[in-house]
């Protein structure tokens, strides 16, 4: 992936980053490059991501620190900056003392996947993207309902095992494309962490009903 983005910011000086394993709306292609128009001459703008969690936010579109990885578009002279050492990154990231700001207020296990990637469990370029937009306070446009499904998520997709925690729903209607204010929506921000922590309690409770019934059976069958 890397080398692919890489190649083309050789002749180009904007990109739009779709993956096979996505599904995206009409209006994906136009958010992007209206985003990137838009946007282009604000540095503290990362990127502009088609994909958006139903967390529930009813603006037009929001910022958020860091990058997404599924259906994204940025600039050559924000990829070009690109720390790529996730050591560095981590590194970075602890020194500041910023693990809880980057985990979500500890919703969100980003630290553990970078750490993985620095240690060789897996091979993301993603996490490493994030991180580093991230540390240099850069933001993502994020539209309000999703443009971008992943059906990567049934332990197909590289990176991604079997799970639910990313469902989302293709926009029906066209986004309002409208300039917004470029700072983090810490409204936004506090609704993307009441998701994950829900997400994490409905894991909880499944795992619970699902070792209650393995006992159940066992101590059934085993009379």
């Amino acid at each position: 992936m890397l080398f692919s983005i890489d190649n083309i910011f050789s002749f180009n000086d904007t990109i739009i980053v779709v993956e096979d394993d996505l599904v995206l709306s009409p209006y994906f292609l136009e958010f992007c490059s209206w985003g990137l128009k838009e946007y282009a001459n604000d540095s503290s703008v990362g990127s502009i991501s088609g994909f958006s969690l139903p967390i529930g936010f009813c603006k037009s579109s929001y910022f958020l620190r860091g990058a997404e990885c599924w259906g994204w578009a940025t600039w050559k002279d924000r990829w070009s900056d690109f720390e790529r050492d996730g050591a560095i990154l981590l590194q970075r990231l602890e020194e500041r003392k910023l693990q809880r700001v980057f985990d979500l207020d500890y919703s969100y296990q980003y630290m553990h996947m970078l750490d993985r990637q620095v240690h060789g469990s897996t091979n993301s370029w993603a996490i490493r993207w994030h991180a580093h937009n991230f540390l240099r306070g850069r933001l993502a446009l994020y539209p309000n309902d999703s443009l971008v499904i992943n059906i990567g998520n049934d332990g197909s997709g590289t990176n991604m095992g079997l799970t639910n925690s990313y469902v989302s729903s293709l926009a029906e209607q066209r986004p309002r494309m409208e300039r917004i204010i470029v700072n983090e929506d810490i409204i936004a921000r506090q609704k993307l962490i009441e998701h994950y922590k829900k997400q994490f309690r409905q894991k909880l409770r499944d795992r619970f009903i699902s070792g209650v019934r393995r006992k159940f059976y066992s101590d059934t069958f085993s009379l």
